[in-house]
């Protein structure tokens, strides 16, 4: 445990609280099933329907196994069902390992606390409620609890899928404990993109919203549908089984005491006083009918389905996609509606600046080498010098979402420039820009942040060959920022103030640069996958935490937004419905915008009950 001085007025727990407040609310831990152990996971494999009928037929024809009936048949059927089930629990325990490393390396994230008046490093399932959590670019939060102190951008899209960072703030009433889109609650998991703040505690491990979602999760799921066939096909071997084989046996007896007597009752009469005759053709009988139910059922079926699934899982865990049993990839193949999320699953999951807009409304393309155009150079040191994040080892890490996509999109096309950094105004989200001072080839400042505050205050702007020229068309430069937000498309203005200081920068008249294009762009393989789905007879919908009209262009380039499905809710609009009209707009549907964790639980569980 590392000691530092806390630069707050707030006192943390002492040891006494903490261990106080761990004894009332538990450690910060998300309790996970009991993990079974191999020879249970075995004993739960022998009760798949094909494998009982193949035990019953193993255990009848062990039975008559001295007769004629030759050991092969008997050793076949019991290899089939020992590899089977083997090979089925070796791969489910191989895929469950692997989720439980993935939860152990969470574990060992450490996290910075108030105990006391010293700011301690600690493992995050110390913390306790009641903590003080000091969190900065970069930290993962770990529980739930409310801002007190600060600022914060946060990536919550493991929780909602969406990629923009919700601002966080102090001084914002508590509000329902699962309300993602609360700005002064923080949840466990999330992590911080940019600012400082500190976070009082008020929920962890179980009792977090993470928590809840992995309760959810862990519960257990009814039969896959190749289980459900799998148990008719049982019931329809066994009926028709038993019947065929007790028709042998009962023709073969027949045959034997009547057909060869030539319905003599007398001979009859004299075979079935015979014990030893008797008894023989009573034991072929029964061979004969263990003949006739070991050749019905296809011993070969549960082997080859398990070995199938297990091979198609390792194939799946080499492209890093954990499947914790067989039976969800069986279960992908009988589907009729596929949720699907939209970040980094139809979408690349990284912002990308994709065109430069000028003053007068031209776009300019990335080309292969920009660095040749005079707004490029302009646009490259007005990025790099006024940025949140760095470089390292050619990746932008830090900042927010949008500081790493511009500064990423500037290195790609390095140009050399002789200025100096100076003081900089980080982003704030009431001001909405960023501001940093300069010295050298450009003495001034560069402000980059919403189209909407900085291009009122613009007078001119940098053409495309470099020359400074009055900004006149502003109106129609604003229609063309609309017309890209219906397409999905972000825009950042990027500006500049000769000769000023970030102390004057609010009043002075502004230069705009240039307009950049950022968007997270649609993988060229979704739309083809969406339309071989589609082409399958599955219905997609996807489930998102963006935005309404973000949500609908990316259905609308996916494919997802037909004619024959039109119908695009948001969480809000989703929860008004009940369960019943909420299965009669199923067939409808494409798009769940600002979507809950709940909402896509609840969503899979109706389309269950309703039979999709």
């Amino acid at each position: 445990m590392r000691a530092e001085t806390g630069k707050t007025s707030h006192r943390g727990l002492s040891q006494a609280e903490a261990a106080e407040a761990r004894r009332l609310h538990g450690e910060n831990r998300v309790s996970a099933k009991k993990r079974r152990g191999f020879f249970s996971r075995l004993l739960e494999n022998f009760g798949d329907p094909m494998i009982k009928i193949l035990l019953l037929a193993l255990a009848v024809n062990l039975l008559f196994l001295f007769s004629r009936s030759g050991w092969y048949e008997t050793a076949g059927i019991a290899a089939a069902v020992l590899l089977a089930v083997v090979i089925s629990t070796l791969s489910e325990m191989g895929s469950e390992s692997a989720f439980r490393r993935l939860q152990e390396d969470a574990a060992k994230i450490r996290c910075r606390l108030l105990r006391g008046t010293a700011l301690v490093e600690l493992p995050v399932w110390e913390v306790v409620v009641g903590d003080l959590v000091r969190l900065q670019a970069g930290d993962r939060v770990p529980a739930d609890g409310l801002l007190i102190e600060g600022r914060l951008e946060v990536d919550q899209s493991v929780l909602n899928g969406e990629s923009k960072e919700a601002e966080k703030r102090a001084g914002v009433p508590r509000g329902s404990a699962d309300d993602l889109l609360n700005p002064g609650r923080l949840f466990s998991g999330t992590v911080v993109c940019a600012g400082m703040g500190l976070m009082r505690v008020d929920a962890v491990g179980d009792n977090t919203f993470y928590g809840h979602l992995a309760a959810e999760i862990q519960e257990e799921t009814g039969d896959s549908p190749l289980k459900q066939r799998l148990t008719g096909l049982a019931r329809a071997i066994s009926r028709f089984g038993y019947i065929g084989a007790a028709l042998v046996a009962v023709a073969y007896l027949f045959n034997v005491f009547f057909i060869d007597n030539r319905f003599d009752m007398a001979l009859v009469m004299d075979s079935v006083r015979d014990p030893a005759f008797l008894f023989g053709a009573v034991l072929h009988a029964a061979t004969l009918a263990v003949t006739v139910i070991v050749v019905a059922v296809p011993e070969g079926l549960p082997m080859m389905i398990t070995v199938v699934l297990s091979a198609n899982m390792r194939r799946m865990l080499k492209d890093n996609v954990l499947v914790r049993k067989l039976v969800g990839i069986e279960t992908a193949g009988s589907m009729n509606i596929l949720f699907t999320d939209k970040t980094g699953t139809l979408t690349g999951g990284k912002l990308q600046v994709v065109a430069l807009l000028d003053g007068a409304g031209r776009q300019t393309a990335l080309s292969e080498r920009p660095q040749t155009l005079p707004l490029w150079k302009e646009f490259h040191r007005a990025v790099v010098y006024n940025n949140m994040a760095e470089l390292s080892k050619g990746r932008a890490v830090g900042g927010n979402l949008t500081d790493r996509a511009l500064l990423q999109c500037a290195a790609a096309h390095p140009v050399a420039h002789r200025l100096t950094q100076g003081r900089s105004r980080p982003f704030d989200s009431e001001k909405k820009y960023m501001a940093t001072e300069v010295s050298g080839d450009f003495n001034g400042v560069f402000i980059k942040g919403a189209p909407e505050i900085l291009l009122p205050r613009c007078r001119d702007y940098i053409a495309a060959d470099g020359r400074q020229r009055p900004l006149t068309g502003r109106a129609a430069l604003e229609r063309r920022l609309l017309e890209g937000q219906r397409d999905a498309m972000r825009w950042v203005a990027v500006a500049r103030a000769a000769g000023a200081s970030v102390d004057q920068e609010s009043r002075g008249p502004l230069t705009l640069v240039c307009v950049a294009a950022i968007r997270d762009d649609v993988r060229r393989e979704a739309v083809e996958g969406v339309a071989q789905i589609r082409s399958a007879g599955i219905q997609v919908v996807m489930i998102t935490g963006d935005a309404k009209a973000t949500a609908e262009a990316i259905a609308r380039q996916t494919g997802l937004l037909t004619a024959e499905r039109p119908l695009v809710l948001d969480s809000e609009e989703l929860n008004r419905l009940d369960d019943r009209q909420l299965a009669e707009a199923l067939p409808r549907l494409c798009v769940v915008a600002r979507a809950l964790p709940r909402d896509k639980s609840r969503l899979v569980r109706v389309g269950r009950g309703w039979g999709w």
